[in-house]
């Protein structure tokens, strides 16, 4: 049945904001019952008959939908039916951001770490090279920086035999291609 009215208006009265199921989830199911039989615009007024505790947060959203949403539409029709920001608020939205950014950061720190390791690994065989066949030209640098941490590891235990630039050339062109295990 349609109505006659061209809005329509959600009145709930409540004494406390906790309740099962929480209070935005059944403001919603308010709302969609409201909309599926009318078919209208729909206000929703939440009247609190006592005042909340100092400092309580007062959802006035129901974001979990849109959420869910992103399971089942793609992401243009879901930012056309849900408003610019919405997502942002969200608790969930910000835990998940939350956790990207510490796995961001661990990442970062672990890529800081092997990035050091491996520059330090580099200067040291440079280094050792240099004292035990001589000056090393930039080409043959280049290409011992190109090693990745395993292959200088085994380029380490190697030059402590080696005794000419000639063998250093050997390993690189035997060993250039040696996969990490």
């Amino acid at each position: 049945m349609r109505s006659p009215f061209t809005s329509s208006i959600s009145l709930e009265f409540q004494v406390k904001l906790d309740s099962e199921p929480p209070l935005p989830l059944r403001m919603l199911d308010y709302w969609v019952r409201l909309y599926r039989l009318y078919r209208l615009p729909i206000r929703q007024v939440l009247v609190l008959l006592r005042p909340p505790a100092e400092g309580t947060v007062i959802e006035s959203d129901f974001v979990h939908v849109q959420l869910l949403a992103g399971l089942r539409f793609n992401k243009s029709l879901i930012h056309q039916v849900f408003r610019e920001g919405i997502m942002r608020e969200s608790v969930i939205y910000q835990e998940i951001l939350q956790e990207g950014e510490q796995k961001g950061e661990r990442l970062g720190e672990e890529r800081g770490i092997l990035k050091g390791k491996l520059e330090g690994e580099q200067t040291v065989i440079l280094r050792q090279l240099a004292r035990r066949i001589g000056e090393i030209s930039p080409e043959l640098q280049s290409q011992i920086q190109s090693l990745s941490l395993y292959q200088l590891e085994s380029l380490a235990d190697a030059l402590l035999d080696f005794s000419s630039l000639a063998d250093l050339r050997t390993w690189l062109q035997t060993n250039q291609g040696l996969e990490d295990n």
